[in-house]
């Protein structure tokens, strides 16, 4: 029978368990899929439930448990992975109606690496049409929740992978990350989220939101509710494996996280100089510092000056063909408001767009002005300049680094707390905190801090659009969750990691720490 509080256990707890044959995994799945029938019709996590399936994989694990056979680090425990994860003859939308009658052929690279470590996977869960926006919601599947409050998003793109942890209709989930679609969930959410190095995991066998981009490209990670869980989900993939199945993995360990990040340099600020942090923010980046602080890193409150620019360098290459990919990939098809936005500012003609941005200009809405001159068609040969330019702060950074012996960054993770239901609408800016991660190709992970104070809900300084929209996110934000983003240099996972377990456990020991799993209401 199933333990009726499973649920509440972490990921690690679950694998003790099961080590010491308390639970088994028939149990554990059971568990979770009553959780699942209870709760995910307020939250709508899910896009397809493996219910028979699950149990039958679970009940062979049992067996496999009880005859002695070499058992993976996973071995067990039920988990879940964003609906872009391809599943051998299931379907694959990323949320476009016109991928509807999709099967896929085969399994993706890391779902494989999952099953062979052991995991019984639970089901797949919700994505943002296309992968491109913070909130979860498409024609195909309709709109995820966030637990804490049903009336705002748990985020996007992996905003499902979010919403079933932080309600415990999962104790593991795996996302997608091109733009803050792990890091940008976990901090709506309450939860720990890693965005590795490019390629540190696998990648094939996951279809893309525009295929064929990867100026920036896309990283697959973990998410989970400790850090615990994070870091034990980041060591059970064996990257020799992974090499194998994909060769473009390097086959490189995956280091533990130090015990004691004494002595490590790390710069921190609460404003990226492109878009202001709300006040819950900003406190919680503060918070963290001085988590790190206690810790015995060295902390000092400075931010790279290269942050803007690379930012919109990032705008400018994600949107440099116009939208046009995104538009054949509808085919047609029912297309989300927030993603229509999105398509009618790529889609600009020159003439409109230069006109726009200098109407904004007159009116003093100097970043607006800023994205509209960034965005949009450009011939190929700009979009090479814009690479070069982007290389060039990149190699700025690294510089940077090594002269001023910094080990690690610590910043927002998203300008805002979560968005009410819709509220992403001209926001994607507020990412901004999170896709320069991506552009630089660093590792940056997300982990809570604290929970949005009543005084927090107001007190936005800036004036421009994004401020003003930016504030009325924070005027319905009392409560919700708020977490802090940790950057290292590439193939330096275990150093961000390090430095986020330090951060959660100064975090863990004050009052409103945004603890889950959650019931929502």
């Amino acid at each position: 029978m199933p333990n009726p509080d499973s649920w509440t256990w972490s990921a690690a707890e679950c694998l003790r368990r099961l080590a010491a044959r308390t639970t088994s995994s028939e149990a554990l799945t059971q568990a979770y899929l009553e959780r699942i029938d209870a709760l995910d019709g307020k939250l709508n996590a899910f896009t397809h439930v493996r219910r028979e399936a699950a149990l039958l994989e679970a009940r062979h694990r049992d067996l496999e448990r009880r005859q002695a056979t070499q058992l993976g680090p996973l071995h067990g425990l039920p988990i879940t992975v964003k609906e872009c994860f391809d599943w051998k003859g299931e379907g694959t939308t990323v949320g476009f109606t016109a991928r509807r009658h999709h099967r896929a052929p085969d399994d993706a690279v890391l779902v494989k690496l999952l099953r062979e470590a052991g995991a019984v996977v639970l089901g797949r869960t919700n994505v943002s049409q296309g992968m491109i926006y913070a909130e979860t919601r498409n024609p195909v599947f309709g709109e995820t929740r966030n637990p804490f409050s049903l009336e705002h998003t748990p985020g996007g793109s992996s905003g499902g992978e979010a919403a079933a942890l932080a309600a415990g209709l999962t104790p593991l989930g795996f996302g997608t990350d091109i733009a803050g679609s792990i890091r940008g969930p976990a901090h709506f959410s309450g939860l720990c989220g890693l965005a590795p190095t490019v390629l540190r995991w696998p990648m094939r066998g996951i279809t893309p939101g525009i295929p064929g981009q990867e100026t920036v490209r896309a990283t697959c990670g973990p998410m989970a509710r400790s850090m615990e869980d994070l870091t034990l989900a980041w060591q059970a993939i064996d990257p020799v494996r992974a090499h194998q199945l994909d060769p473009r993995v390097p086959p490189l360990p995956a280091p533990a996280p130090p015990e004691s990040v004494a002595g490590l340099r790390v710069w921190w600020w609460v404003d990226d100089g492109f878009m202001e942090a709300s006040p819950a923010v900003r406190r919680a980046t503060r918070e963290a510092a001085e988590h790190l602080a206690d810790a015995g890193c060295v902390v000092v409150q400075r931010r790279p000056e290269q942050l803007r620019d690379i930012a919109l360098q990032f705008l400018a290459v994600m949107s440099a063909d116009g939208a046009r990919t995104l538009a054949h990939q509808l085919d047609g098809g029912e297309v989300d408001p927030l993603l229509a936005s999105l398509l009618t500012l790529g889609k600009l003609p020159g003439a409109v767009r230069s006109a726009a941005a200098s109407t904004a200009t007159l009116l003093g809405e100097l970043s607006t002005a800023e994205v509209l001159r960034t965005t949009g068609e450009r011939r190929v040969s700009d979009l090479y300049e814009r690479v070069y330019a982007l290389r060039g702060l990149t190699s700025q950074v690294y510089d940077l680094m090594e002269r001023e012996g910094i080990d690690a960054f610590l910043a927002p993770p998203l300008a805002t707390p979560a968005f009410p239901l819709g509220g992403s609408k001209d926001l994607a800016v507020a990412s901004s905190y999170t896709f320069v991660w991506n552009a630089l190709g660093f590792p940056s992970g997300v982990v809570p801090v604290t929970r949005v104070r009543p005084g927090e809900t107001s007190g936005r300084a800036g004036q421009q659009r994004f401020d003003k929209l930016a504030a009325r996110v924070d005027a319905e934000s009392r409560g919700l969750p708020v977490g802090t983003l940790v950057a290292a240099r590439p193939y330096q996972e275990h150093l961000a990691l390090g430095l986020m377990a330090a951060i959660e456990r100064g975090a863990r020991e004050r009052a409103d720490y945004p603890t889950t799993p959650i019931t929502p209401g």
